[in-house]
């Protein structure tokens, strides 16, 4: 018997060839340069109104026509007790062209009251405005506007408001 043959055979396998990839075209966004230029001009406005007067309110409210303004207009106390006083403060910004007088203030209540008034406020200048707060017995709570007067044609009253709760304090336990 004979043995089987063995041949070999060769098999040449060509390449696939692929077709060349696509240049990927940019994805246009044509609304992203404008969106960035105003966020980078609503950022340079922001920066330039908390240079020029420390704070985004102050140059809102100066923005709005404002020229004499109370900045904070609103007072919170925390942690008072019926017993205690606090002192809180505020500034009065005078942003005309002459200097203004404060001429007295105004409450409905002994709960707060306006320490130390400054006479008048230079042109271009502030003033800080101390507020002595305390809860009474009968209302522990504190919701205050306050009433201020200047000699400003243009504004001749300014307002605050002060707001706090307080708690009452417990008397000390009896000894037997």
């Amino acid at each position: 018997m004979s043995e089987p043959s063995i041949t070999e055979t060769t098999v040449s396998v060509a390449p696939i060839e692929h077709p060349a990839p696509k240049p990927s075209r940019p994805i246009r966004r044509p609304w992203l340069r404008p969106a960035l230029a105003a966020v980078a001009l609503a950022l340079a406005g922001l920066g330039a109104a908390q240079i020029g007067f420390g704070s985004l309110p102050l140059a809102i409210r100066y923005a709005r026509g404002e020229r004499l303004i109370v900045e904070p207009a609103r007072l919170h106390v925390a942690g008072l007790t019926v017993a205690d006083q606090t002192l809180v403060a505020t500034e009065v910004y005078n942003y005309t062209k002459v200097p203004v007088r404060l001429l007295g203030s105004a409450a409905s209540c002994t709960c707060v009251t306006v320490k130390d008034l400054p006479p008048s406020i230079p042109a271009g200048g502030k003033a800080r405005l101390s507020l002595l707060v305390h809860a009474l017995a009968d209302k522990p709570g504190v919701d205050q506007p306050i009433i201020l007067f200047t000699d400003d044609p243009g504004r001749p009253q300014l307002g605050v408001r002060v707001t706090g709760t307080a708690r009452e304090v417990s008397p000390p336990p009896r000894l037997r």
